[in-house]
């Protein structure tokens, strides 16, 4: 049976390391505007944009220095249910590159979900080709 999706999730990759609530929920808005603004998200009324700021907020048995990397699995975990990726460049953003590299990774096996695959810079979306 086909899978059939009546909305898109999106997972948005960027650095949280020292960003506020406020800044990252800023650059959200701004990537959703700049997703419609571009007619991306086609006739998928129903987008939500996959929340991956989880903050300082860890389970107890989770030690502090531990805490990047639960989160990172969080974040990965999230954007194998997305149907849309979007990469926000950042040469410093460790979990940032890991979650590249885990899409160019399986971007083949995941070719059905992740047709909408982009980098955001510079207040613009570029679509990602088939050679990354």
């Amino acid at each position: 049976m086909e899978k059939i999706r009546i909305s898109k999730k999106i997972f948005i990759s960027r650095p949280m390391n020292g960003v506020t609530r406020e800044e990252d929920n800023k650059l959200l808005k701004e990537i959703r505007e700049t997703l419609i603004k571009e007619h991306i998200l086609g006739n998928f009324v129903n987008a939500e944009v996959v929340n991956t700021w989880l903050g300082p907020v860890v389970p107890n048995y989770i030690f502090e220095d531990e805490a990047h990397v639960w989160r990172l699995g969080r974040a990965i975990s999230e954007m194998a249910e997305a149907d849309v990726l979007i990469f926000v460049p950042s040469s410093s953003a460790r979990g940032c590159h890991v979650e590249f590299e885990a899409y160019k990774e399986y971007k083949d096996v995941m070719a059905d979900k992740w047709r909408d695959v982009f980098v955001y810079e510079n207040k613009k979306l570029t679509r990602l080709n088939d050679e990354t």
